[in-house]
């Protein structure tokens, strides 16, 4: 209780729907890969380590990155149950207690400010990573045939 350790604990491991989306994604690459280098003399780890997960797998690893930072960037349930401390608190419970601050009355100007900076990382982290989320959508469309 009152630690950041149950919330971080559990991702550490993998989330399940990350873990299906990086083998659907392997599953799209082409065969012929694997096999030229096979016969190139690669063994099945320098195959993984040098062909498939850096290079092909790096716009994928980009957008479940944006995706789980999204997730815990916006998580209001998790660090409610948990932490009790307000000076532990993450941004989205700082936002929800800015609601009925001064006797019951909600300061919009505030509420809204503080929501508009709120948004700002998430929106960054896309903007600069964007190219990689393309780059994952144009391999996929080009690798099918």
């Amino acid at each position: 209780m009152n630690t950041y350790l149950p919330l971080i604990v559990p991702s550490a491991f993998g989330v399940p729907f990350n873990i299906f989306l990086i083998r659907q994604f392997i599953k799209t690459l082409p065969k012929e890969l694997d096999e030229s280098a096979y016969m190139d003399g690669a063994n099945s780890f320098q195959i993984l380590w040098k062909i498939i997960a850096p290079p092909l797998c790096l716009p994928i690893m980009v957008t479940i990155g944006i995706m789980t930072f999204n997730f815990h960037w916006n998580d209001f349930l998790g660090p409610l149950i948990y932490l009790s401390d307000p000076d532990k608190f993450p941004l989205q419970l700082g936002l929800y207690s800015l609601q009925g601050e001064r006797d019951g009355i909600t300061d919009y100007g505030i509420l809204f400010a503080a929501s508009l900076t709120a948004l700002i990382p998430p929106l960054l982290l896309f903007l600069f990573l964007q190219k990689y989320i393309l780059s994952g959508i144009k391999i996929g469309g080009s690798l099918k045939g």
